[in-house]
C-alpha cells in the first residue's frame, strides 16, 4: 500500500538518520534504504519468523505511535556481537544473553532517538520515545507486543552492512 507523500517523507527522514547511526553502533561499512511503505502487520511478521528481536517504544510529542527495531533472530546476533566486540561464547538459540541483549536494546535506543530526530526536524515539534521494551523470541507474538493493536505499519527496510534492518512505525 503506498504512502503518502508527507507519511513518505517523515519516514524516510527518520530512517535516513537512524540508518546512520545504526552504522556508527554496528561498525558497518555501508548503509542504505531499500525500501519505505505501508504493509500488513502480518506481512512484517511473515518476513521476520519464526522469530523476531524486537527493541519497542511508544513515541510522544509532534508525532505519536509506537516505533519498534526489528530483526530476524539471526541478524540481530551479528549485529550484537559486532557491537560488543566479534564472537564471544555461543549461547542456546533461544538465548541472546545479558551482553547481547544490552548492545541490541541500545542499538534501539540509538535508532530510536536519531529516527525520532529526523523526524522531529521536518514537523518542527519534539518527538520522544519512551524506555524500550525488549522482545525476543516467536514473531507473530513480540512483534504485535511492540507496535500495539495496528493492523498496519509503516516500514523503512535498511540494509546495514550485509544484515537487514526493519524500522517499524504505526500509529
Amino acid at each position: 500500500m503506498p504512502l503518502r507523500d508527507a507519511e513518505r517523507d517523515l519516514l524516510e527522514a527518520g530512517a535516513r538518520d537512524a540508518a546512520e547511526a545504526i552504522l556508527r553502533l554496528a561498525q558497518r561499512e555501508s548503509a542504505r534504504i531499500l525500501s519505505v511503505d505501508v504493509e500488513p502487520l502480518s506481512a512484517l511478521v511473515a518476513r521476520l519468523a519464526p522469530r523476531a528481536v524486537v527493541v519497542g517504544f511508544v513515541v510522544s510529542g509532534g508525532v505519536q505511535g509506537r516505533f519498534a527495531l526489528v530483526l530476524t533472530e539471526p541478524a540481530a546476533r551479528v549485529i550484537a556481537q559486532a557491537m560488543v566486540g566479534g564472537r564471544h561464547t555461543l549461547v542456546p538459540s533461544e538465548k541472546l544473553g545479558k551482553r547481547l541483549t544490552g548492545a541490541l536494546t541500545e542499538l534501539g535506543n540509538i535508532a530510536a532517538s536519531a529516527f525520532m530526530n529526523g523526524v522531529a526536524e521536518l514537523v518542527h515539534q519534539s518527538c520522544v520515545p519512551s524506555v524500550p521494551a525488549f522482545g525476543h523470541g516467536d514473531a507473530a507474538e513480540v512483534l504485535p507486543a511492540a507496535l500495539g493493536d495496528a493492523l498496519e505499519v509503516q516500514v523503512a527496510r535498511l540494509i546495514i552492512g550485509e544484515v537487514e534492518v526493519e524500522l517499524a512505525f504505526a500509529r
